[in-house]
């Protein structure tokens, strides 16, 4: 009968950290792709609330 092989503790751990921070440097490279969107989001807003103001005042202008 074969004797079960046990990973070296000081490898486990160094993967286990390895997980670790890969997770980690997802997780933050997706919060700052949610951050970039919502800052592209706002500016296309506000640049189609300024447009659809302007084209208000034209209209409000003309006879």
């Amino acid at each position: 009968m074969s004797t079960p092989v046990h990973p070296n503790p000081a490898a486990l751990d160094a993967e286990i950290r390895d997980r670790i921070a890969a997770n980690v440097a997802a997780s933050v490279a997706r919060r700052e792709q949610r951050r970039q969107q919502r800052a592209q989001l706002a500016q296309r807003r506000a640049t189609g609330l300024r447009r659809r103001h302007a084209q208000k005042i034209n209209r409000k202008g003309q006879p």
